[in-house]
């Protein structure tokens, strides 16, 4: 797998233990890390990973602000964003990272088998986006959900995604 993560978090500790653990379940992947914000989004701007996993909470500028940031920018908002939560019933914080545009979530301490999943799932989130982008700028043509028959984009299932698990 050639997969190229971007870890943002403060704590040196937490960014040593998920490059252990990224090194023994996902052989073959980049974990690139950064210790805030700015620099977490300055290195996307250069290494374009397939998925970023972002603390929540970071002194200064806190994962939702990096999020907003990064979804708010032409050129990285179809990286998708997973939180890492300490908190698993969290429910404020994690209706607030939907909003920011996270794709989803883990919790801390992270499940193994948890990270692979959601990393793979994510990598082919970015993959589909990208060649969906590259279809309709080829085509100059919008997708058209069938069920509604309005513009369809990767943000609108997120969406609705985001809808639904908020409701739950």
């Amino acid at each position: 797998m050639d997969t190229k993560i971007l870890a943002i978090d403060d704590n040196r500790d937490n960014l040593a233990t998920l490059k252990a653990v990224a090194q023994d379940v996902l052989p073959g992947c980049a974990l690139l890390t950064a210790l805030n914000g700015p620099d977490g989004i300055e290195l996307a701007r250069t290494e374009d990973p397939d998925v970023i996993l972002l603390d929540i909470v970071m002194p200064g500028m806190d994962g939702f602000e990096v999020c907003r940031r990064l979804k708010a920018d032409e050129g990285l908002r179809d990286i998708p964003v997973v939180f890492l939560t300490a908190l698993k019933t969290d429910r404020e914080s994690r209706i607030k990272a939907l909003d920011a545009g996270a794709e989803a979530f883990l919790s801390k301490p992270l499940d193994e088998q948890e990270l692979v999943a959601q990393v793979r799932a994510m990598a082919r989130l970015k993959a589909a986006s990208r060649a969906g982008a590259m279809r309709m700028s080829a085509s100059v043509a919008a997708p058209i959900c069938a069920t509604c028959l309005r513009v369809s984009s990767i943000r609108s299932v997120t969406m609705a995604f985001k809808i639904r698990l908020s409701a739950s």
